[in-house]
């Protein structure tokens, strides 16, 4: 049993042998991205669950800032957290007419903002405002 197995082992090494013998160079060049905003136009009636992704590819780290200008929206609660197969810094949660400001050095990656709002009248166009 363990012939069958030693034959094509040292085949393969047969075969890899030159590739070991000399250095191979790659070059790679990595280009950044833009900071783009995905979010829904307009609000049902009553409280709603609303999901965003803010996406800072920039490579920069220069921050930015999301605000939300629909004077008919409430926001009852927010939360952040890294998207789906992302590595990100989160921003910080700032006491302004700003959802989020991303501080020098944060916000980078796929950054998922959840957001409970209420509409005041329906249907509420949203007016989500991302600068950077």
């Amino acid at each position: 049993m363990r012939r069958r197995f030693v034959f094509p082992f040292l085949l393969a090494l047969v075969w890899a042998a030159p590739a070991l013998a000399a250095d191979v160079h790659v070059r790679l060049s990595v280009r950044g991205g833009g900071l783009h905003l995905r979010a829904p136009e307009v609000l049902r009636p009553g409280a709603t669950r609303l999901t965003l992704d803010v996406v800072d590819a920039r490579g920069t780290a220069a921050g930015w800032t999301l605000a939300l200008r629909s004077p008919g929206v409430l926001v009852r609660s927010l939360g952040t957290g890294c998207g789906v197969h992302s590595t990100c810094t989160l921003p910080q949660a700032v006491a302004s007419t700003a959802l989020l400001q991303a501080a020098r050095g944060t916000g980078l990656g796929t950054i998922r903002v959840t957001l409970e709002v209420e509409p005041v009248s329906s249907p509420t166009p949203l007016d989500f405002v991302l600068r950077g």
